[in-house]
């Protein structure tokens, strides 16, 4: 039976049939056809109200996916495929080198973007103006205090997300009194950021402290009975942050590890007590007097998870994030 034409599919409205075409054309290399189907997609839906963007938005997932640079990045733009498994900012980075797209990059902002995912490829771009590092503050090479962050695997219809690294340092017991609050709101505040979105846009839950006194006191205020703390490389801290920061958890959309990064450098900034933008060096240099922490519980439920504590020695106070997702079935959504 002869494939139905893009014509004969646009007027039925086959909005399925309409993505298989797409998929078919990006399989064959037919870049050119495959832009022609999402701009007639866009337009009938414009035109008649068909409900037809998920296929135009699949056939630019599919472009800035596997198409030629030029064309993987004529369509990354604001709002490009908001609902594609994630950022086109970053789907285009993971088999495009930056030299391949930054001619045909026309938002700064997405450049921007693009830049720190390619960054955080391995590549430098330290001397690249068109990577927007002044907007972004953050060092164009990765430092040698950073990890290597988990960096996600498209597919042309699935998303492999890796998830953080595991803590390498010895756990133990904990199980004391809660401390005294303490007056930390732009450390709290820079915690609970970093994960704001699984609140706002899906089902999370955040919560925060800032105590006087070590890790046992801040786990306590979160958490009832015995814990298992485990200390936090520098590294490793670094690496939950961004990876949580850069999740969508449960519901909301993925935002991208360039995103992850930008949190993790931001909270590590507030942590240290810098003005931003932050020096690399003075600031491996000031964290090396912090402490971090993660925790966990008997009773923890699978799902999404943020713990982390920072813990400053020298003030004798703690700070630390307890936030947690797990997916919910749409009927149980209030």
């Amino acid at each position: 039976m002869a494939e139905a034409s893009l014509g004969d599919l646009l007027s039925m409205g086959d909005l399925d049939g309409l993505v298989g075409h797409a998929d078919r054309l990006a399989n064959a290399a037919a870049w050119d056809q495959l832009l022609v189907l999402r701009d007639r997609c866009n337009e009938a839906a414009e035109l008649t109200g068909k409900q037809l963007w998920g296929a135009a938005q699949y056939a630019e997932y599919r472009l800035a996916l596997d198409a030629p640079g030029s064309v993987a990045a004529s369509v990354v733009r604001p709002g490009a495929a908001r609902f594609a498994l994630g950022p086109l900012t970053e789907v285009v980075a993971q088999h495009h080198g930056w030299a391949e797209l930054a001619d045909h990059l026309a938002d700064p902002a997405s450049a921007a973007v693009i830049g720190q995912e390619r960054i955080l490829r391995g590549e430098d771009l330290r001397e690249e103006a068109r990577a927007g590092l002044d907007d972004t503050g953050l060092p164009g090479l990765l430092q040698p205090f950073e990890p290597t962050y988990a960096l996600p695997t498209y597919g042309p219809d699935e998303l492999l997300e890796a998830g953080p690294a595991e803590p390498t340092g010895a756990a133990h017991e904990m199980d004391e009194p809660a401390g005294d609050p303490i007056d930390a709101p732009e450390l709290e505040r820079a915690l609970a950021d970093s994960v704001d979105h699984w609140q706002a846009q899906s089902t999370g839950t955040i919560a925060t402290t800032a105590v006087e006194g070590p890790i046992g006191a801040a786990v306590a205020s979160l958490a009832a009975g015995s814990v298992r703390v485990h200390p936090l490389t520098v590294p490793e801290a670094f690496g939950l942050v961004a990876w949580a920061a850069a999740s969508g958890a449960a519901h909301a959309p993925r935002r991208g590890m360039a995103a992850g990064r930008s949190a993790a450098w931001w909270l590590a900034a507030t942590a240290a007590g810098l003005d931003w933008p932050v020096d690399p060096d003075e600031l491996e240099y000031e964290l090396e007097e912090l402490r971090f922490w993660t925790w966990t519980t008997a009773s923890d439920e699978a799902g999404w998870r943020l713990r982390l504590a920072v813990e400053d020695p020298d003030d004798e106070a703690t700070v630390a994030v307890d936030a947690f997702d797990r997916r919910v079935d749409p009927e149980e959504i209030p």
